[in-house]
């Protein structure tokens, strides 16, 4: 941190939740003493919030975040060879959050895969690969 920006509730979240007695030790913290997984999944609900409070930062990384995941999911698409018109199943803990998060994923999705159907996933990920392993047995059983 660099103090370049204006100070935001996203940065008194993150001071606050790392114990840091000023935003500058968090480089220190990063690549030193460095962040346990629990922590930085912790940091996500303190983003969320922030962004649900209107904080231009918070809402740039979940802009910036959703967009790189749709990239991400559109490199699945062509590589597994699905149609244009594809169904994508969100799942995970952050579709729990709402528009915050859901509007931006939806829109960075529908500008690489403006075809593609995005819902919400109905069951676990792991009985939706279950049943497309069956429906592909079924489909080589024909």
């Amino acid at each position: 941190y660099d103090g370049r920006l204006p100070a935001t509730r996203l940065q008194a979240g993150v001071q606050e939740a790392l114990g840091l007695p000023a935003m500058v030790d968090i480089m220190q913290r990063l690549y030193v003493g460095g962040l346990t997984r629990a922590e930085v999944a912790g940091l996500a609900g303190l983003v969320l919030e922030a962004a649900r409070q209107g904080d231009a930062a918070a809402q740039g990384l979940i802009e910036q975040g959703a967009r790189e995941l749709a990239r991400c999911v559109a490199a699945v698409q062509q590589r597994l060879g699905l149609e244009d018109a594809c169904e994508v199943a969100l799942v995970g803990g952050l579709t729990q959050a709402g528009p915050v998060y859901l509007d931006p994923l939806r829109a960075a999705l529908g500008a690489v895969l403006p075809a593609a159907r995005v819902t919400l996933a109905e069951q676990e990920p792991a009985v939706g690969a279950a049943l497309l392993a069956w429906q592909s047995l079924s489909e080589l059983a024909r």
